[in-house]
């Protein structure tokens, strides 16, 4: 589900073209006369591309920039001298000679050529509307005659000139998707916004998607994959994985990857960037297409803290498009400093057992797709229609979540691309064993059983512990556990009911269930509560200490 921010948010941090027709649009409303230079043509080395803007008015202030800063001096002392000389429309060339170039502080050998124009409002402000909605929108504007008018722009559309047609493309020329609601995310959404891309936000995590401090982001609740094949990425998109959730970022990249996305990064280690490279080659990807991850994401400045790392994606991206996108080697890699090695288990992994996807085709339905009926998705099988954890694509998922949760062999990845639960499932063997446990929570004492298991028994081997437990989903209260526990034997999918005590192999973290949770790959049920379950829905974090009943 697609929301657009409002109340609440911080102001966007805006191109420099909307700027400049925001600043237009109002200072015509101020009743100041108004004038627009653009840069149409430049020879040899310019300080500001073709199509760069500008406006003035009477009082001599300015917005934007042609030259950097000379070129807008020199026009605003000549409309402030006589203002009735630019009463209609004139191209002015600057930069004709070398006196002139030192003068005005231009680089060597370098011209360009100015379009100015007082400012027509109705234009502008539908320009200026269309701009703010997101659209990319065309100027053509003819030097002969001085006229103009606007239509929206193809997604291919450049700024060019021709003879007397001037073509000016203006507004977000790039998407950028961001995959997950992040620290990082936040620090760099505002960044991309000001360098003129249009910023999508993808995660289904409500608390992290309902606190986003940002207005004019695009923010769909909905799972990455999903989102990213509902709106198959161009040529001008870049797609950054940022959730920290293995789960998110991976399912994003397994469509991400197959794109034509100019730009495909994850957040994480070189370590982490290597063992996800394994994990994606399990499945229906090329080499070349895990190649083209950029891992770790970013420009390599020493970047740690959230906002560093956001400088050094925006740097990087920066980077990639004025070199006019990553260029291709023979076998199809990005030829770019991106940190890829890939490992022999990779390769090898790789080679021999691939996994398949049973159902290839892009996942068109509306989102969010946990609302699609069983029957809309005939290639999966009835008992595997729960939705996951995060709802979605469930033979994949299954996958992603026995890769993160310590499945064991390949022949369980087969097993669970097929849609057969792991056959050595613990919780049906008559002969298991109870372990009964008690949890004091602060002051509230409740009882449990844990059935057998090998989950259970290493649960039961860091007793007694105690524990710091924070709601999460407003379903379940989590705590991190000193060790991981092993989820060998377990089913690789369950869904919780109220009062179920589970282990969740991806985060390694301990879930108490105080209402009933959604189909979850990697969950694994260590047991349930006897009773005093309500005690877990009172609000905030709470203190437990949990011990074995002997």
């Amino acid at each position: 589900m697609a929301t657009e921010p409002s109340v609440g948010k911080s102001a966007p941090l805006e191109s420099q073209d909307l700027q400049v027709l925001r600043a237009a649009e109002a200072w015509h409303a101020e009743g100041r006369r108004v004038w627009l230079a653009t840069v149409v043509e430049t020879y040899g080395s310019a300080p500001r591309p073709v199509g760069s803007m500008a406006v003035m008015n009477d009082l001599g202030q300015v917005i934007g920039s042609v030259s950097g800063g000379c070129v807008e001096d020199d026009l605003t002392e000549w409309l402030l001298r006589d203002a009735s000389a630019s009463a209609r429309a004139r191209s002015l060339v600057y930069g004709r000679d070398a006196e002139e170039r030192a003068r005005l502080r231009l680089p060597c050998n370098g011209h360009l050529r100015v379009w100015l124009e007082p400012v027509p409002l109705v234009l502008i402000r539908e320009l200026r509307q269309a701009v703010d909605q997101g659209r990319l929108m065309c100027r053509a504007l003819n030097l002969r005659s001085g006229g103009w008018t606007i239509f929206p722009a193809r997604a291919d559309a450049v700024t060019t000139l021709e003879g007397d047609s001037f073509m000016q493309v203006i507004g977000p020329t790039m998407r950028l998707t961001l995959i997950g609601a992040s620290e990082v995310s936040r620090h760099l959404a505002p960044m991309a916004m000001g360098l003129g891309f249009r910023v999508t936000v993808v995660d289904p995590r409500p608390e992290y998607l309902g606190t986003w401090p940002h207005a004019g982001c695009e923010l769909l609740d909905a799972m990455p994959d999903e989102a990213i094949a509902a709106n198959p990425p161009d040529q001008r998109t870049a797609i950054v994985a940022l959730s920290h959730d293995p789960k998110l970022d991976d399912m994003a990249l397994l469509e991400a990857l197959k794109s034509q996305a100019f730009y495909i990064g994850a957040m994480g280690s070189v370590r982490t960037t290597e063992a996800r490279k394994e994990r994606l080659a399990l499945f229906d990807l090329q080499a070349h297409e895990i190649g083209r991850l950029r891992g770790p994401v970013g420009m390599d400045i020493g970047a740690r803290t959230p906002p560093e790392i956001a400088i050094s994606i925006a740097a990087d991206l920066i980077r990639v498009v004025r070199n006019d996108r990553p260029c291709m080697s023979e076998d199809g890699e990005v030829a770019s400093p991106v940190h890829f090695r890939t490992t022999a288990l990779g390769s090898l992994l790789h080679q021999r057992t691939r996994v398949m996807r049973r159902d290839r085709r892009p996942l068109m339905a509306p989102l969010p797709m946990r609302k699609r009926r069983v029957e809309d998705r005939p290639a999966i099988k009835a008992s595997h229609s729960e939705t996951g954890r995060f709802g979605g694509t469930v033979n994949r998922r299954w996958l992603v979540a026995g890769l993160l949760g310590s499945v064991a062999t390949i022949t369980d990845f087969a097993a669970l691309a097929a849609g057969n639960a792991r056959p050595n499932d613990e919780s049906s063997n008559p002969t298991a064993r109870i372990m009964k446990i008690r949890i004091d929570l602060e002051g509230t004492v409740v009882t449990a059983t844990l059935a057998d298991g090998e989950a259970s028994r290493d649960f039961v081997s860091l007793l007694p512990l105690n524990l710091t437990l924070k709601d999460y989903a407003s379903t379940e209260k989590i705590s991190d556990l000193p060790k991981a526990l092993s989820s060998h034997g377990a089913p690789a999918s369950i869904k919780p009911l109220k009062g179920d005590i589970c282990y969740y192999a991806p985060w390694g973290n301990l879930a108490l269930f105080y209402r009933d949770g959604k189909q979850s790959p990697g969950l694994v049920k260590l047991g349930s509560f006897e009773s005093g379950i309500d005690a877990l829905s009172r609000p905030g974090p709470m203190r437990a200490r949990v011990e074995l009943i002997k």
